[in-house]
């Protein structure tokens, strides 16, 4: 039975052992099958008293093995053990760790090691830790066995409370321009992270979107609801430049459920362009026309003019997807007029780089150039680097439409710069797949295929569909050379 002996394998965490319980109980059982005892296994509750194997003078139990291991913990260390097993992230640092105590982040620190040193945590690098599933279970168990459930309900919400400012700090870091709510205060919760850079900031919400995503969905079970749809907003702009397509609608339903459940119209309206942007992404067009309308009626409700401009505008984004062009013009000119009305620079900017892009594809390209320098003449005033990168790409592409060859040129490098220095995978990858039609153009398919070639291996990076530049790539592959620019 291979494939259940690679699960079993899984499910004993790879301990040695739990794997040598499991054979001992299939050993002493002839009738047993592999399957059968990983079934059992499968049932988290019952997992530990599963590995238990017993002769006629004692148990070998992976759960006494992790007792004693515990027992001889100092007091502090003991308590964090008992509350980390709590936490539904699968990596934590000690400022996780010190939430949950609601002790001093040195002092967590020190416990941290405690731990590690008593085989109880693994440090999988510098000052980041995890548990073996099966450790983890007995945390857990150890601390419904021993801390009161208001202490553990307190623990989840400090926890929650700084996952919650360290990703507004990045989301701070990667768009300030942003307005987003600011959550109550909890009491005994460390600093946030902070941040130099943008490119810092969606570093780490990559690498903790896993653990934010858990963390997010136990806040939405515990009734922690504001917490958890501020925690859905703050990560929109890890979406806008990373992708994660696969968990995206996921996450932000669990944002707009907890939006729903808090009564709060305004963040249900706010989760609503959230789940519209996304299912956009996915090719769901009816799906997200119906949540933006949704959100036109709630922001219409509240008498919100400035989120009114937004939903014309998204809805315009789903006009340029069925290439109803006048459509797009017309819901991007209302929402012009309501921006500029409201004196909102930068969504007037962004709208008139949304309509010149529309413009492009419309082989309207001179047009494109007029509206496209407006909005670069805008976004001068305002903070948004990854709007000004869009605008100075989508530019190059008219320029090179009207044949301005050259001075396309410098604009496609500049935008790929731009976003290279922000970090932004998914407008990295935009700017080179545009670069790589003006080189084939220029008559230069191999520099093309080398751009195309990063955007590749960037997506796959992102784990985004590669589908497209695989198709460019091959047709460019079997193409005739081409003559050489002229």
């Amino acid at each position: 039975e291979p494939d259940h002996a690679r699960r079993l394998a899984e499910l004993c965490a790879g301990s040695p052992l739990a794997l040598t319980v499991a054979a001992a109980r299939l050993a002493g059982r002839p009738r047993w099958t592999v399957e059968g005892i990983v079934g059992a296994l499968g049932e988290e509750r019952r997992r530990l008293a599963v590995l238990t194997a017993r002769d006629a003078q004692s148990d070998v139990t992976v759960e006494a093995a992790l007792e004693f291991s515990r027992r001889a913990l100092p007091d502090p260390a003991q308590r964090l053990y008992a509350l980390l097993g709590l936490y539904p992230g699968e990596t934590f640092d000690e400022s996780v760790a010190a939430a949950l105590a609601a002790v001093p982040v040195d002092e967590a620190a020190h416990a941290l090691d405690t731990l590690a040193d008593a085989n109880l945590l693994d440090e999988v690098s510098s000052g980041r830790y995890r548990f073996h599933e099966l450790t983890r279970l007995h945390a857990r168990q150890e601390a419904h066995a021993s801390v009161p459930a208001g202490e553990r309900a307190a623990a989840l919400e400090r926890a929650t409370a700084w996952c919650l400012r360290t990703a507004l700090a990045a989301s701070d870091a990667i768009a300030p321009h942003r307005r987003l709510r600011r959550p109550r205060p909890v009491a005994d919760v460390p600093d946030a992270r902070r941040f130099g850079t943008s490119a810092e900031a969606l570093d780490w919400l990559d690498a903790e979107f896993s653990s934010l995503h858990a963390v997010a969905a136990r806040a939405e079970e515990q009734g922690l609801y504001e917490a958890c749809w501020l925690l859905v907003d703050a990560l929109w702009p890890l979406f806008v430049h990373r992708g994660h397509r696969a968990e995206r609608l996921d996450f932000e339903e669990l944002g707009l459920d907890a939006a729903r459940s808090a009564g709060d119209a305004e963040a249900e309206a706010k989760m609503l362009n959230r789940t519209g942007l996304t299912r956009r992404v996915l090719g769901d067009l009816d799906g997200a026309e119906r949540d933006f309308l949704a959100a036109l009626a709630l922001w219409e409700r509240l008498g919100n003019r400035q989120r009114q401009g937004g939903a014309e505008r998204r809805l315009g984004l789903l006009a340029a997807d069925r290439r109803d062009w006048d459509a797009v013009i017309t819901r991007y000119t209302s929402a012009l007029a309501v921006y500029r009305g409201l004196g909102e620079e930068r969504r007037a900017a962004r709208t008139l780089c949304d309509l010149g892009a529309v413009l492009v594809e419309a082989r309207r390209p001179q047009d494109a150039i007029d509206v496209l320098m407006d909005a670069r003449d805008a976004f001068a005033h305002v903070d948004d680097p990854h709007g000004l990168a869009r605008t100075i790409l989508f530019l190059a592409r008219a320029k090179a439409d009207i044949g301005a060859g050259d001075e396309a040129a410098g604009l496609f490098a500049d935008a790929l710069r731009r976003m290279r220095e922000i970090g932004s995978g998914t407008g990295t990858v935009s700017a080179l797949r545009a670069c790589a039609e003006f080189e084939v153009d220029g008559g230069a398919p191999d520099t093309a295929v080398r751009l195309l070639t990063e955007a590749r291996e960037i997506l796959a990076r992102l784990a985004l569909p590669t589908e497209p530049v695989d198709r460019r790539l091959a047709e460019l592959s079997a193409a005739p050379d081409p003559p050489p620019r002229g």
